[in-house]
């Protein structure tokens, strides 16, 4: 769901599911999913702007972004290696992602909301760098879909750009 190009199949899918469920409002689903589907192009085409000249290498809390990531030609490196925002950095993680992160001159280290940012201050604080958050989307929150992701590519751009 990181992922634009993902998330626009996903629109598609449901106004399909509720045009089948109700053929009656079909029109209203689906002209509803191609207005949506619009916003979201908008918001891949200016991600790939945005990010296209930059540096392609980040340290994101755990793996939420690897589809992200991929679709932007990104490099995401992880705190914590499971999906699970919610699990243990090592000493020998944090050591390897500190590592490198100054292998990559990498300045800034993502944490995410609802998370307890301080095993990313830790590294920021060892890299000379600083804490920014990347939504995963997970927990519920002011804004939408389309303002979550234009932050988090704000907060990218600050890191790569």
């Amino acid at each position: 769901w990181l992922n634009p190009v993902y998330a626009k199949i996903q629109v598609q899918n449901i106004a399909n599911a509720f045009s089948n469920l109700d053929p009656e409002n079909q029109q209203y689903y689906q002209s509803n999913a191609e207005k949506y589907i619009e916003e979201l192009e908008f918001l891949d085409l200016k991600i790939r702007n945005v990010l296209s000249n930059c540096k392609h290498d980040f340290v994101a809390f755990h793996d939420a972004f690897s589809y992200f990531a991929y679709e932007y030609n990104l490099n995401q490196h992880t705190i914590i290696s499971s999906n699970s925002p919610h699990g243990e950095a090592t000493a020998k993680t944090l050591e390897n992602v500190i590592s490198t992160a100054k292998e990559l001159n990498i300045k800034v280290i993502f944490s995410e909301e609802n998370v307890n940012p301080r095993t990313s201050e830790i590294i920021a604080n060892e890299i000379d760098g600083k804490v920014l958050v990347l939504s995963p989307l997970e927990v519920s929150s002011d804004g939408t879909y389309i303002s979550k992701m234009i932050e988090n590519l704000n907060n990218l751009e600050e890191a790569l750009c």
